[in-house]
């Protein structure tokens, strides 16, 4: 038979662009059917109770030739019928649809009947040539009682492009680690804080400042920090407190929370995240010597929310670790001071397995830092009418090593050029200028920087 000739009949019946349903004993309706363009084509469903026939089809542009039929199989009077072709790609290209895919279809099934059946039906994704536009079809029967017909054309949607959630993740892990180091505390200060003061300071193209007070047994810090790196757009704030016990004339000991928050944007992804590390320090000088060492272990956790493609947003939990060890000391060299120094220190961190609010499975992710400073500064100081003035010029090498779950390691080395003076006004306070250039012996990196500060002691 021609299915032309019966759907020629859905033809003349109102189109419908959503799925309806009618109440049926079985797979049937009195009449249930609908059919919309396909191109130049025509595509729909339906299902005859009187004739027991049901098909989802495809039909030309009068809906009088049948072109073919889901799975190649219908009903027609309550039996299986295969005179119509399957539903395939060239099909569905002859009616002008380019870009086809994701074509699906399921006919009548050996064994089932009119009665007995519960779905049939084809689906695909195309651009039609009327409007160059991309579309989801569905024509389709469901249910064997209380049937619906489903003939949809819906506006495919194009997935945000961006990248997943463990990439922002290993990002904003990246990005904080470096922020931590950065704006850590210098415990060295701390064993000459017989009195309070309070320190404030800003970094220009750094984007750093930070404001300090200490006082006796007890201390604080507010530190923060910005950064733009291609296209991503860091922000990073961290306090630090402590409190502390004099061991003796040159070492103390104590303990250190700390609190930090980040905010990065990566268009169309952004993530924030906060969280704590405590734990014990410990700063010493050799009696007699000028050889100092601060030391510190901390702990914590982290909350972060993650959004890759700004379509939704989730929240993992993580784990974190910091260790850091500094050591400094002092020679004398005729008319200048040189300071030799060295510091070590790793931050680990790692987030939760979890599902993302686009379905993807989120694996485990984690991320080592392990950096290495060591340099020599030299401070030339000079007596004025006002105060004191010291001149001070700093070479350090920078080496650091990154190890990511999901990016595998990274490592490289740059040297880094400081040049300041400090002009110390007695109870006046004391003002201090830094500059530096960083990204000495590297092609792809530099940064400068400019650092002004001024400091109270009461």
């Amino acid at each position: 038979m021609r299915l032309g000739r019966i759907t020629a009949t859905i033809g003349g019946a109102a189109l419908l662009a959503a799925g309806w349903a009618s109440g049926a004993l079985a797979f049937s309706a009195s009449f249930l059917g609908s059919e919309i363009p396909v191109g130049h084509c025509q595509g729909g469903a339906y299902a005859d109770d009187g004739s027991t026939q049901a098909a989802a089809y495809l039909n030309n542009s009068s809906s009088t030739v049948t072109l073919g039929v889901a799975g190649g199989q219908f009903f027609l009077f309550g039996a299986i019928n295969a005179a119509a072709p399957p539903i395939s790609v060239a099909t569905l290209q002859s009616c002008g649809l380019t870009n086809i895919a994701n074509l699906s279809q399921t006919g009548a099934q050996p064994g089932d009947t009119y009665a007995t059946a519960s779905y049939m039906g084809y689906t695909f994704t195309a651009t039609d040539p009327t409007d160059g536009q991309t579309y989801d079809y569905e024509f389709s029967l469901t249910g064997a009682a209380n049937t619906v017909a489903v003939v949809t054309k819906t506006a495919h949607a194009v997935p945000v492009a961006g990248p997943g959630s463990e990439q922002v993740i290993a990002r904003l892990q990246a990005s904080r680690a470096n922020a931590l180091l950065l704006n850590q505390p210098d415990l060295i200060g701390l064993l000459d804080a017989a009195r309070p003061s309070v320190t404030m300071g800003g970094t220009d193209a750094m984007g750093a400042m930070t404001t300090a007070m200490a006082y006796g047994p007890v201390w604080g810090r507010l530190s923060a920090s910005w950064s733009n790196e291609g296209s991503a757009d860091s922000r990073y704030v961290l306090g630090a407190f402590g409190a502390q016990t004099r061991l003796n004339d040159t070492a103390v000991a104590g303990v250190m929370l700390q609190f930090d928050r980040i905010k990065m944007t990566d268009a169309p992804s952004t993530a924030e995240g906060k969280g704590w590390l405590a734990g014990p320090y410990v700063v010493a000088r050799l009696p007699d010597h000028e050889l100092t060492f601060e030391g510190r272990a901390l702990w914590g956790k982290t909350s972060n929310d993650i959004s890759p493609l700004g379509t939704f947003t989730d929240s993992v939990d993580g784990t974190r670790s910091l260790v850091m060890a500094k050591v400094s000391t002092r020679v004398d060299a005729g008319p200048v001071v040189l300071r030799p120094r060295l510091s070590v220190a790793q931050v680990h961190e790692a987030t939760d397995a979890y599902t993302d609010g686009g379905g993807a499975a989120v694996a485990k992710v984690t991320t080592t830092l392990d950096q290495v400073l060591a340099g020599v500064e030299v401070q030339k100081t000079v007596a004025t009418a006002q105060g004191t003035l010291t001149l001070r010029g700093a070479l350090d090498d920078v080496w650091s090593q990154s190890k990511s779950s999901l990016n595998g390691t990274a490592e490289g080395s740059r040297g880094r050029l400081t040049l300041g003076m400090t002009y110390d006004l007695g109870a006046n306070g004391a003002l201090a200028v830094t500059g530096f250039y960083d990204g000495i012996g590297t092609s792809d990196y530099n940064a400068r920087g400019l650092a002004a500060s001024y400091a109270v002691k009461f």
